[in-house]
């Protein structure tokens, strides 16, 4: 059997004025969030672009592949048959890492202004 340390809330103020120390002016982390939030925004539609081009060209395959086993119900589906070539659609991966990333980033930042909130609020923090 375990015992689980006890934290007393002194424990507690001493780690929130120690982590208040560490903040930024809260005016300076909503500055950054909403520059997250509108990089956001921007990528939004891009990404989605990148999402419908991908399934339309695998709806294309899809209907390439029915037709080719009704024409030819013996034969393995071969993509190179086509002109041009049905391939597999290849989304940009440096859109993807930028939106995905920007998740985190806003995350982070969310998280960073309630930290502060909380230490405002607590009187531990001198950052206005």
């Amino acid at each position: 059997m375990t015992t689980e340390p006890q934290i007393d809330s002194s424990q507690v103020l001493n780690a929130l004025a120690g982590a208040a120390k560490r903040h930024r002016p809260l005016d300076v982390i909503q500055e950054d969030l909403d520059e997250a939030k509108a990089e956001h925004r921007k990528l939004m539609p891009l990404v989605e672009s990148e999402r419908h081009k991908e399934a339309r060209q695998k709806e294309r395959i899809q209907r390439a592949e029915l037709k080719w086993k009704v024409e030819n119900p013996d034969d393995p589906f071969d993509a190179d048959a086509f002109s041009p070539p049905l391939r597999p659609y290849k989304p940009d991966q440096d859109l993807y890492r930028r939106f995905h990333a920007i998740h985190y980033t806003i995350a982070d930042r969310e998280r960073e202004l309630a930290d502060a909130q909380k230490a405002r609020a607590l009187g531990v923090s001198s950052n206005e």
